[in-house]
């Protein structure tokens, strides 16, 4: 005996919905098996670049100065991600977009953190950053500052060559991650403008909670 079909949607719904939404359901899981494609990709990825040891400032309430190099943020072997956020030296806060996923990454701050290291960097001076984070209620992920090192150029989110007729300081996500050396090593890096014309402003939604 044939199993009966499972009806997922309301008593009422017509067959025309039943039927588009059925082929919707199958572009969905064929939408899902990509990604885990491109994720499997990711993680294949050969090892990248050996970075320098760049060292940051963090942006603290109290003011005081202290830093971290980026050995440091990687030493406990765990990958480290990176947020780098449109937050220029000029400037007195973030692009819209940026404070947007922020905001998101404190929600979730307790989860990311118990499988990789994580951290928000700008370039704008330590104590800007710090007033800022305070004003937005930023308190469980470490923010960042590279104003004192070239951390921002090198990560090709500083005026770079790329992208001639953008902002002084682009969006990014970036990881890294020690080799078996002890080399902290660039392992990915994704730009919400992706480099290509016709899929500008995507590249990191998928990372924020509010989408």
């Amino acid at each position: 005996m044939a199993a009966s079909k499972i009806e997922r949607q309301p008593a009422n719904a017509s067959a025309e919905y039943i039927k588009a939404r059925e082929a919707l359901a199958e572009a969905e899981v064929a939408f899902t098996e990509q990604a885990e494609k491109l994720a499997e990709m990711r993680r294949s990825l050969p090892q990248g670049a050996i970075m320098g040891d760049y060292t940051f400032t963090v942006a603290t309430p109290s003011g005081g100065k202290r830093t971290v190099t980026l050995a440091e943020l990687a030493a406990d072997g765990r990958s480290l991600v990176i947020q780098h956020m449109m937050f220029g030296p000029t400037e007195d806060e973030p692009c819209g977009m940026c404070g947007l996923f922020v905001d998101g990454y404190e929600g979730v701050a307790p989860h990311i953190k118990q499988k990789v290291n994580f951290a928000v960097v700008g370039k704008a001076p330590a104590p800007k950053l710090a007033e800022y984070a305070a004003r937005r209620g930023w308190k469980r992920i470490s923010i960042l500052s590279s104003a004192d090192s070239s951390f921002n150029t090198d990560m090709l989110v500083e005026k770079p060559a790329w992208a001639p007729d953008s902002f002084d300081q682009l969006a990014a996500v970036s990881v890294f991650k020690k080799d078996a050396d002890g080399n902290v090593r660039h392992v990915y890096t994704q730009y919400p403008h992706m480099r290509m014309p016709d899929h500008m402003e995507r590249g990191m939604d998928a990372l924020s909670p509010f989408w």
